[in-house]
């Protein structure tokens, strides 16, 4: 799929296995903590409701997130359909 989407041949199909496994081992090093950490504290949900503050900050970083988030996967989306047009950028 990835020269499909670059319009480039594979260097190296030992390279892009590799590139594979380590965004793998990478993405489990990551996230694991974040799993083991909602976990632990499923007990104290079902006990009681989590008060989180509300305020300017928290709201407007959650919207520039989501504007990042939104932009990326338009940018892969269209970068996708422009290599299954044949065009190139």
């Amino acid at each position: 799929m990835w020269p499909r989407i670059t319009g480039r041949p594979l260097r190296s199909k030992a390279l892009a296995c590799w590139q594979v496994w380590l965004w793998f081992r990478g993405m489990m090093i990551a996230t694991t903590p974040w799993h083991i950490r909602a976990a632990a504290r499923r007990h104290l949900r079902l006990q009681r409701p989590i008060r989180r503050p509300h305020g300017p900050t928290g709201h407007c970083m959650s919207v520039l997130d989501m504007s990042v988030l939104a932009l990326g996967i338009v940018a892969g989306l269209f970068r996708i359909l422009m290599a299954l047009a044949g065009l190139t950028v």
